[in-house]
């Protein structure tokens, strides 16, 4: 399966914040850079930008490629949505690696939980703000 989750995590500390924070299409354009560099994937389609989760001191950006069997309507069903993810972190260094089968079930969790709270008819990319103390509410979860 040529398919591929990117996990990509930047913190305040990354040459790169300012620019990410204003642009998520920007950190998916550095991190698709850097797994590049690293030759860990062969090949390449359009990113599919699924999640933004912010915080004040770290922004964790999921985003697919050549996902081309996605369907949003069941992104959330259990088994749904299982795909390899590589890992992208921004800080004072950067480093791209394969996840562990522990991170990799983590994100692709965390990606159908989000579509899940995000309800029927919720498309990607969705957007979770826990900056400056905000509790994301979801008004209508699937259940």
């Amino acid at each position: 399966m040529a398919a591929r989750r990117i996990f990509l995590s930047i913190s305040s500390k990354s040459s790169h914040w300012a620019q990410i924070r204003e642009s998520p299409e920007e950190a998916v354009r550095i991190a698709v850079e850097l797994i590049k560099k690293e030759n860990i994937i062969s090949q390449w389609g359009e990113p599919k930008l699924l999640v933004e989760e912010r915080w004040n001191q770290r922004t964790d950006i999921v985003f697919d490629i050549l996902h081309d069997d996605y369907k949003s309507e069941e992104a959330h069903l259990p088994g749904h949505g299982n795909l390899p993810v590589i890992l992208v972190w921004l800080s004072k260094n950067e480093a791209v690696q394969v996840a562990t089968l522990g991170i990799q079930n983590k994100v692709n969790d965390e990606v159908r939980e989000t579509h899940r709270l995000s309800g029927d008819g919720g498309e990607p990319p969705f957007f979770i703000d826990h900056s400056n103390g905000k509790v994301p509410l979801f008004m209508n979860p699937r259940t």
